[in-house]
């Protein structure tokens, strides 16, 4: 999604080109967009994407971070409107398609197999099922997120300050509300939201996810190996 945002905004000023190792969006986590993604996402003529019935309107966040009082903020009385809840690969095909509307090259199933420095830029080797070229540009950006496999190869290590990891899973509660719920506890932080990827043949019924933020050490201590265990520690249903 990053790499896909980026191109589209440079490519009114630079030549581009997009290389994805994965064929097609695969399928993820869905989250929330605030709706202050509203201004950058008119501003690359991209807003009407979020007007498809895959996304879901996101009215708003209850917090309770420090105290047993909800905090509530309403996206209804914010000047940008309301926000997002995405379907998370929808969105990313949606992205990818807004590329080749725009004549950006996107090399799908392909990956970078070398890359040198040159005085005048870099050389980048690149290689697909129907690909296999060399590139020579002024910039890269590497928009692989945790994985950082272009500044790997660079020389780049990884430097870990932490052993946060999540645990998540998708279930159905009796709401139809659209809010994200954030929760504190001792070890970390409970989050849950509607799951834009799912759908529910019950009105009454809302898929949700609900995910615990926390110390790879809390979490195995507590060693949740079902639903049932996740749902008795979790602290995400508040509110909803």
């Amino acid at each position: 999604m990053a790499g896909c945002i980026a191109a589209l905004a440079l490519h009114p000023h630079y030549q581009v080109i997009v290389v994805d190792k994965l064929a097609t969006a695969k399928d993820k986590v869905g989250e929330c967009l605030p709706p202050a993604a509203s201004r950058i996402l008119k501003k690359l003529n991209l807003l009407h994407l979020l007007q498809s019935p895959e996304h879901l309107t996101c009215h708003g966040m209850i917090s309770f971070w420090g105290s047993e009082s909800p905090t509530i903020v309403d996206n209804v009385k914010n000047p940008d409107g309301l926000g997002w809840h995405i379907h998370r690969q929808h969105f990313e095909q949606q992205l990818r398609d807004q590329l080749v509307l725009r004549g950006i090259p996107l090399l799908s199933s392909t990956k970078l197999t070398d890359v040198v420095q040159t005085q005048s830029g870099w050389q980048v080797r690149v290689e697909g099922c129907d690909t296999d070229m060399s590139i020579t540009t002024t910039l890269l950006i590497d928009a692989t997120g945790r994985a950082c496999h272009l500044a790997r190869r660079l020389g780049a290590k990884l430097q870990q300050f932490d052993k946060q990891m999540a645990l998540w899973l998708t279930a159905e509660v009796a709401t139809t509300k659209q809010f994200a719920v954030i929760s504190d506890e001792e070890n970390g932080w409970w989050y849950s939201a509607p799951s834009a990827a799912c759908s529910s043949l019950d009105p009454n019924m809302q898929p949700r996810v609900f995910s615990w933020q926390a110390c790879a050490d809390a979490i195995k201590k507590c060693n949740i190996t079902n639903a049932r265990d996740f749902f008795s520690k979790s602290k995400a249903g508040e509110g909803i």
